[in-house]
């Protein structure tokens, strides 16, 4: 849009007046210098190359201040078309937002898990048993604070400690280990 309001507003007082962004475009298609759905690298390097045209028919004329409004246009639209280039979404590197999973810490606890096979919920003690052997660490269950019996409350040090937990921070733990069991069945699309 930027590219052809510039070109819009240079051309006004030329001998080739655009009469809006349609007009610029349709005289782009028409010239078979552009196509339906192109990409604003493209529009750009059209319109540098319509600006240079217009920047020599310019001192041609005697309008040397037009001429020097198109060639610094016609500059600027090539440095926005390598910007374009460098920064494009087929030269940036895909990859999701957020924290990166731990691949190793997830093979790892899926493999204890599917020891069990669909008991593993009966087994939670030697899974845990198995996690703290290996020094597979906690993730975001590490100083977790979980409630014990009596009203007493402990922070998750070891993997050993989120078996002594009851009631709703046991169904949090098992929710959060079915995730693991899940993705060894098949992932998530």
């Amino acid at each position: 849009m930027f590219a052809q309001v510039a070109i819009i507003t240079l051309t006004i007082d030329s001998s080739m007046p655009l009469k809006g962004v349609d007009d610029w475009i349709d005289r782009l298609i028409a010239e078979e210098k552009l196509s339906e759905g192109a990409t604003m690298k493209k529009l750009l390097a059209v319109s540098r190359r319509h600006l240079m045209r217009v920047y020599v028919y310019e001192l041609g004329v005697g309008h040397n201040d037009k001429a020097k409004s198109c060639s610094e246009l016609a500059t600027l639209f090539e440095a926005l078309s390598h910007r374009l280039q460098i920064s494009g979404p087929q030269n940036r590197a895909a990859r999701p937002r957020g924290r990166q999973p731990d691949v190793s810490r997830r093979n790892a606890i899926r493999k204890e898990m599917q020891k069990f096979g669909t008991k593993w919920r009966d087994h939670l003690p030697e899974i845990f048993q198995a996690l703290d052997s290996e020094k597979i660490p906690l993730g975001d269950l590490l100083d977790r604070s979980i409630q014990l019996d009596e009203g007493r409350s402990l922070r998750v040090e070891k993997w050993e400690d989120l078996d002594l937990a009851i009631g709703e921070d046991r169904r949090q733990i098992i929710d959060s280990m079915r995730k693991y069991q899940r993705s060894a069945k098949s992932p998530r699309i």
